[in-house]
């Protein structure tokens, strides 16, 4: 009885990580670094806005790391599009597509992989 509560219970928490994240639950602050090997941090309002500087920038300036995102739907994945966003080294802005997932519940992962093909992976909790 006990472990077929559990069998349950193992497949009910796996089902819920593995379905797409909805819009809602992407807006948050997220935390990761890029290749500098500096942190960042990844604001992202629920007015479809992002913010991105580094972790220690409490205003989150330039203004032109600011720009909007977009979370779709694809079957069983979901993904975030982001306009202009500056993720490498030398600062150079383009539009990004990362996937997102949910690790577990209550957490949500994106992962970028910038125009030199290197992934960096943004976690909110």
């Amino acid at each position: 009885m006990i472990r077929a509560a559990l069998a349950i219970g193992s497949v009910a928490l796996l089902a819920a990580c593995s379905e797409p994240v909805a819009p809602r639950d992407v807006a948050g602050v997220y935390t990761g670094t890029l290749g500098d090997g500096g942190a960042y941090r990844l604001e992202m309002g629920e007015d479809a806005l992002y913010r991105f500087c580094r972790v220690d920038d409490p205003e989150c300036t330039p203004p032109e790391d600011r720009g909007r995102y977009d979370v779709v739907r694809l079957g069983s994945t979901s993904k975030v599009r982001f306009t202009l966003l500056c993720i490498t080294a030398e600062r150079d802005c383009g539009n990004y597509e990362a996937d997102v997932r949910r690790v577990r519940p209550g957490t949500v992962e994106i992962t970028l992989v910038d125009s030199d093909g290197a992934s960096h992976v943004f976690a909110k909790d």
